[in-house]
């Protein structure tokens, strides 16, 4: 393995750790400062974190090519993306549990071929049609 592969794994371990925390501490925050505020703070810290590695990247965009739908599409994920879906999982977080909450996040998979069908015209395989199932089944004994 090089210094390459030994980065990417333990980035990958990184933001496992980071997620694995990121639920209780939302439902926490949550409780205490209410769900907007909640997820003001969380997106305010990632922002704060990642802006020394993202804006030398940033300054070498040519800004003057970048299109209206690309500036479009940039507004819809930081929207919808992120404020809402992080909103809605940091309530659903609290009135839930983590434990709980997260099951859930295996819809996401579901909605992302089912959405490309539908939008995309992309195809369905019977292999994605088993994973559903699989996906319902698990969810199904775990809410249970």
């Amino acid at each position: 393995m090089d210094a390459r592969h030994v980065l990417g794994a333990a980035l990958a371990l990184g933001a496992a750790v980071a997620w694995v925390s990121y639920s209780p501490i939302i439902g926490g925050l949550v409780a205490s400062a209410g769900v907007i505020r909640a997820t003001a703070w969380s997106m305010g810290t990632a922002a704060l974190l990642f802006a020394p590695v993202a804006l030398p990247r940033v300054a070498q965009l040519p800004w003057a090519h970048v299109s209206w739908q690309a500036w479009l599409g940039l507004l819809y994920s930081a929207t919808v993306g992120m404020v809402i879906a992080m909103t809605l999982w940091g309530r659903s977080v609290h009135k839930l549990g983590a434990h709980q909450a997260m099951v859930y996040t295996y819809l996401e998979p579901i909605s992302a071929v089912v959405l490309a069908w539908l939008v995309l015209g992309e195809s369905l395989s019977p292999l994605q049609a088993l994973g559903t199932a699989l996906v319902f089944t698990g969810m199904w004994y775990a809410a249970g």
